[in-house]
C-alpha cells in the first residue's frame, strides 16, 4: 500500500473504508472496539459497526438496552472507537458523542434486523448478570416470544464523530494525522502529527 502524503487523501480513505465496513463481513473495520467511562471505570467492548454516514459523521451500533456500556447515556455521551486493519497497517481512533435512539426510531430499524441475531437481545436478565450455568439465559419459549423479548431490549446507538486520529505504519515512514470537525465552518480540519 502506498504511503499517504496528503491529509485530504487520508481522510477520504478512512471514510471510504468505513462506508464499506458494515456491508462486508470480512472487512477489518466491521468490528471495532468502543470505550466509554461509567463511574470510575473505563469500559471497552467489541461491537459490530452497523451503519456509517460520511456526511453526517455517523457511526452506529446495536445493543441490548440493559447493557452497562450505555448506562452513562445521556449524562456522559463520550464514546471512543478504535479500528485497525492489520493488512494495511492503519489504525483509526474516533472520538464521538453518542445518543441512544428512542423506541419510535428503533421501531423503523427493527424490521431489517436479522432474525438470527434476535437471541442477542432476548436474554432473561441484563448482560453481565451473574448466573450459575454457562447456558440457559434465553427464554425457553417459541420464536414469537423470543422475537418479542428481543424487540423489547433492542437498542441503537448513533455516534457523531467529532475527532479522528489516523496512524499508518509504513516502511517508507509512518504517518499520523489528526482531524477534527469545525462546527462553525461545517468542515473537517486536519494536521500531521509525529507518529
Amino acid at each position: 500500500m502506498e504511503v499517504f502524503g496528503h491529509l485530504d487523501h487520508l481522510r477520504e480513505f478512512v471514510w471510504q473504508h468505513l462506508l464499506k465496513a458494515p456491508h462486508q463481513k470480512r472487512h477489518p473495520w466491521r468490528t471495532a472496539v468502543i470505550a466509554n467511562v461509567n463511574g470510575q471505570r473505563v469500559l471497552q467492548r467489541t461491537i459490530v459497526l452497523r451503519k456509517v454516514g460520511a456526511n453526517s459523521r455517523l457511526l452506529r451500533f446495536y445493543t441490548d438496552t440493559r447493557s452497562i456500556k450505555i448506562q452513562p447515556l445521556p449524562d456522559n455521551d463520550a464514546f471512543s472507537w478504535l479500528f485497525y486493519d492489520a493488512r494495511k497497517q492503519i489504525q483509526v481512533r474516533a472520538q464521538t458523542n453518542a445518543r441512544l435512539l428512542l423506541s419510535s426510531e428503533t421501531a423503523e430499524i427493527w424490521p431489517a434486523v436479522n432474525p438470527h441475531t434476535f437471541k442477542d437481545y432476548a436474554a432473561i436478565a441484563a448482560p453481565g448478570t451473574p448466573q450459575e450455568l454457562a447456558e440457559g439465559y434465553y427464554p425457553k419459549e417459541d420464536e414469537l416470544a423470543l422475537a418479542a423479548a428481543a424487540k423489547e431490549n433492542f437498542g441503537v446507538v448513533d455516534c457523531t464523530v467529532q475527532e479522528m486520529e489516523v496512524l499508518q505504519l509504513h516502511r517508507e515512514g509512518h504517518r499520523r494525522a489528526q482531524f477534527w470537525w469545525e462546527e462553525n465552518e461545517q468542515a473537517w480540519q486536519g494536521q500531521w502529527l509525529v507518529p
